[in-house]
């Protein structure tokens, strides 16, 4: 993050273009539970994400 507005570790996007979340350490789908890891090096538990970039890494489980 190379300023002070809240963006996606990801893509970069801000938070004013679309809404940020704190990315979940898993989800659940048909009861397989899936890990989803951080990027991060910062020392930070969980990134920011766009709900793009969540819904893409969803999507790259095949599911």
């Amino acid at each position: 993050m190379s300023n002070n507005s809240l963006c996606c570790d990801y893509c970069e996007v801000t938070h004013f273009e679309m809404p940020i979340i704190e990315k979940p350490k898993r989800f659940c789908l048909n009861v397989k539970i899936y890990d989803l890891s951080p990027i991060n090096t910062d020392g930070r538990a969980v990134d920011n994400i766009c709900l793009e970039c969540l819904k893409e890494q969803i999507d790259n489980y095949g599911i």
